[in-house]
C-alpha cells in the first residue's frame, strides 16, 4: 500500500481544527465556573484574591463535565454582509435578524458593574438594580406526561432542603447518601439540566413578563459567549469583554432572545440580553444552570410569583459554586 507523506504544516492545521471543534463546544464543561469551590481557577498577574471558585480564568479553557455532543441535523445557513451599516451575518444561524455587530458600545456600562472574576453572584450580573432573583433551569422529567421537574420536586424527592445557594448535585441524591470525592468526580447531574442555555419555556415566559417592564421592548441587544460551539464569527472581530468572557453582540426586539443561536449542541440561548432602557438585564453564565435576573423590585417579584417560572431571590453577595450548598451536604454520609 502507498504511502502518502502529509506535510507537517497540514497535519498540526487539522490537529487544531479537531481540538478546536472539542473545546469550543459547550456541550464540554470549558470554564469550570459551578464545578469547584474553593480553589484553582487561573488568575492574571494583576488579580491577587484569593481564589474562591472553579472559574477558569480562561474563556473556553478548563474542567471536563458536559455531555458530549450529540450527532444533529446541520443549521441552515444564512450568508451576508452589508459594509454600509457595518454589520456582518451570523452564517450558522436559524434567524437572519441575528447579526453580529462590529460596534459594542452599548455593552460598555455592564463591566464596571460586575464584581471581580470567580467572587460570588456579583461577578455574573452587574450592580445598579433594586432586585434580583435566580431562575432555576428544570430537571429532566422522567416520562412523557411530565417532561420537566422543578428543583424543589427533586429536592423533596431526596429530602433536600431548598435554601438561596442551593446546589443541582445536592438535592438530585437522596439524604445519607456518599458524597462525591470532588467537582471532578460528580457527574450526577451533567444530562439533568440545561447548562449554559436558559431552556425554551423558560425563555418564553421571562420575553412575557420582561416586555412589560420596559420602554424599550422593541429594541434589546444580545450577547452571545464567543466560546459556544462553531459558532461562525465571519470576519467579525469585535468583542464586548467582560472579566474571563468575551461576547458578540447582536442587536433586536425582545422577542429575539427566544430565538436560538444554531450550533453542534442543539439550542443556545443569549447569555446576556437587557433593553436599550436598561430597566433590568438576564444573565445565564455558561457553567450554570441558572439564569440571573436584575430589575425593580415589582419585576423581580411577579418572576417569585410566576407558576412558569421556579426562581429564588437571590444577593449579589451570594456565593453559587459548586461546594456552597453546605446545608445539604450536611446531609450526606460522612
Amino acid at each position: 500500500m502507498e504511502t502518502v507523506r502529509v506535510p507537517s504544516k497540514v497535519v498540526a492545521a487539522m490537529a487544531f481544527v479537531a481540538h478546536e471543534s472539542i473545546m469550543n463546544t459547550s456541550c464540554i464543561s470549558l470554564s469550570g465556573f459551578a464545578r469547584k469551590h474553593g480553589g484553582g481557577f487561573r488568575r492574571t498577574s494583576a488579580d491577587k484574591r484569593p481564589a474562591r471558585s472553579g472559574f477558569s480564568e480562561m474563556s473556553g479553557a478548563g474542567a471536563p463535565g458536559r455531555p458530549v455532543p450529540v450527532r444533529r441535523e446541520s443549521p441552515r445557513v444564512s450568508t451576508a454582509s452589508d459594509p454600509s451599516t457595518g454589520q456582518t451575518r451570523h452564517l450558522m444561524t436559524r434567524d437572519p435578524r441575528i447579526v453580529w455587530l462590529h460596534v459594542t458600545s452599548a455593552a460598555d456600562w455592564i463591566g464596571p458593574r460586575l464584581h471581580g472574576f470567580a467572587l460570588d453572584t456579583g461577578s455574573i450580573v452587574p450592580e445598579g438594580f433594586d432586585a434580583y432573583c435566580r431562575v432555576l433551569h428544570p430537571f429532566r422529567g422522567r416520562s412523557d406526561d411530565k417532561p420537566t421537574r422543578t428543583w424543589a420536586e427533586v429536592a423533596a424527592e431526596n429530602g433536600r432542603i431548598m435554601h438561596p445557594e442551593v446546589q443541582p448535585h445536592t438535592i438530585f441524591r437522596p439524604i445519607g447518601a456518599k458524597k462525591p470525592k470532588d467537582w471532578a468526580h460528580d457527574h450526577t447531574t451533567d444530562n439533568e439540566l440545561e447548562w449554559g442555555s436558559c431552556p425554551p419555556a423558560v425563555l418564553g415566559a421571562l420575553v412575557d413578563v420582561l416586555g412589560r417592564h420596559t420602554a424599550t421592548p422593541e429594541r434589546c441587544w444580545f450577547c452571545a459567549w464567543e466560546g459556544r460551539g462553531f459558532l461562525d464569527f465571519d470576519g467579525v472581530r469585535e468583542r464586548v469583554r467582560l472579566p474571563s468572557r468575551n461576547y458578540l453582540l447582536y442587536t433586536g426586539p425582545i422577542e429575539l432572545a427566544t430565538t436560538p443561536l444554531d450550533d453542534v449542541c442543539g439550542r443556545s440561548s443569549p447569555h446576556l440580553w437587557w433593553p436599550d432602557d436598561r430597566a433590568w438585564i438576564v444573565a445565564t453564565e455558561i457553567d450554570f444552570a441558572w439564569t440571573y435576573v436584575g430589575g425593580a423590585s415589582s419585576l423581580v417579584g411577579e418572576l417569585l410569583d410566576d407558576p412558569r417560572i421556579e426562581a429564588l431571590a437571590a444577593e449579589l453577595s451570594d456565593e453559587p459554586f459548586y461546594g456552597s450548598d453546605t446545608v445539604n451536604e450536611a446531609l450526606d454520609a460522612p
